[in-house]
């Protein structure tokens, strides 16, 4: 359930309880900032554009170009070199293609460098490293496209609010993991989070508030967890957590960390708490992921009837 840190805030003029003076404002989701980043990549590419055209009218033309593009680093300060080292979108930046299309686009400047610098010593235009140059434009249209594309459809499988994956992908995710149960043994648990009374943060609060409560669950969750470990939002106030070759006696410890991370969990400015109940289950022989999902909806249900912020474990 969710209880004050006081006897009762004072309700603002909205009827709300009144926030404390430390309180920022909710931050944007990760979808958002995602969305906004292949924006500014979209942008960094016109940019990128502009000096290839730039470069070649140099190359063929023998048009004036900037000095600085035969300094070493100048693939640091173009249109695209500053966006990416500014770059603070953590979708992009994890991604394998964006330090790929980095390398490609200092390969890029380097390629340029040495052509202007041969073309300025009068040792005319080489074929043959043009056509390499040529080739690294291509390669690095090719790869900004797909890592557009692959985070656009990484994006499709995520919750718009926390940024974890949706129920969508959880589906697909499930049934994977339970073919590697069948075939090589491989444990799994599954265990769902739900919020405590959360409607009545909503009642309460209000929805940008709970919103916020949702985003910091997320986050909370998501820390305790390994990298091969999986985080989705069914929907709602619930969560699912897939723990993938956990061992039966491990399972109760993380259940209950998880437990306590949510406990402690505090929305900065904010006077309240939050707590959660989890119902978890283990995949079991001759079962399935639906089955598994009943049973750990059932331990769900148990925590809930039992008083709420607990954790309960199907047995089978």
């Amino acid at each position: 359930m969710f209880r004050d840190l006081t006897d009762g805030p004072n309700p603002g003029a909205d009827g709300h309880p009144e926030r404390e003076a430390a309180g920022e404002a909710p931050p944007p989701s990760a979808m958002s900032e995602a969305l906004h980043g292949l924006g500014e990549l979209d942008l960094a590419i016109d940019g990128h554009l502009d000096w290839l055209r730039q470069i070649c009218r140099a190359l063929l033309r023998g048009e004036p170009y900037d000095p600085d593009e035969l300094a070493e680093d100048a693939d640091q300060h173009c249109t695209f070199g500053r966006w990416q080292q500014g770059c603070v979108h953590g979708l992009l930046q994890a991604h394998a293609l964006f330090a790929e299309l980095g390398a490609l686009h200092h390969q890029l400047h380097a390629g340029a460098r040495g052509l202007l610098s041969a073309q300025r010593a009068g040792g005319g235009l080489d074929l043959g490293e043009l056509a390499g140059f040529l080739d690294l434009v291509v390669a690095f249209n090719r790869v900004a496209r797909r890592l557009h594309s692959e985070v656009i459809t990484d994006l499709a499988l995520r919750d718009p609010l926390t940024g974890v994956l949706n129920r969508h992908s959880m589906r697909q995710h499930l049934e994977a993991e339970w073919a590697r149960f069948e075939r090589f043994g491989q444990p799994c648990a599954l265990a769902i989070v739900d919020l405590d009374h959360f409607k009545q943060v909503n009642d309460q609060y209000g929805h940008a508030v709970g919103d916020s409560v949702l985003r910091l669950l997320a986050e909370t969750l998501g820390r305790q967890l390994r990298c091969y470990d999986r985080l989705f939002r069914m929907g709602g106030e619930e969560f699912l957590v897939c723990l993938p070759g956990i061992s039966a006696e491990a399972l109760p410890l993380v259940l209950e960390r998880l437990h306590r991370s949510a406990e402690e969990l505090r929305l900065p400015g904010w006077a309240l708490r939050v707590t959660v109940s989890i119902g978890a289950a283990r995949f079991e022989p001759g079962s399935g992921v639906e089955d598994s999902l009943r049973r750990a909806d059932q331990a769900l249900y148990k925590a809930k009837r039992e008083g709420r912020n607990l954790v309960r474990l199907s047995l089978g």
